[in-house]
């Protein structure tokens, strides 16, 4: 199933709840770096900074697509094998 990792603030826990998904707080300022062994902080943190730094070349998104540009970039992510120019042969 689906793990929501999240900084301390609260409001993360009744979304956790409402979808019936595990949800591991990593709370910084208390020292709290990783959880259960393998849910990181710095992991979190350096996945959430690339993430961002590729949604900026859209000059905003709109909310109701956010599944779809974050599905877009997870499939990048996990395809870098594949070079700029495949990308647009593919999507053509």
């Amino acid at each position: 199933g689906s793990v929501l990792c999240t900084d301390g603030n609260l409001s993360y826990k009744g979304i956790a709840k409402e979808l019936d998904i595990d949800h591991k707080r990593l709370i910084g300022l208390d020292n709290q770096r990783v959880v259960e062994g393998i849910y990181h902080i710095q992991t979190l943190n350096n996945y959430m900074m690339r993430w961002k730094a590729w949604l900026r070349r859209f000059n905003g998104i709109g909310t109701d697509y956010i599944e779809n540009y974050l599905s877009w970039f997870r499939f990048m992510e996990d395809n870098t094998e594949y070079s700029d120019q495949t990308w647009i042969k593919e999507a053509l």
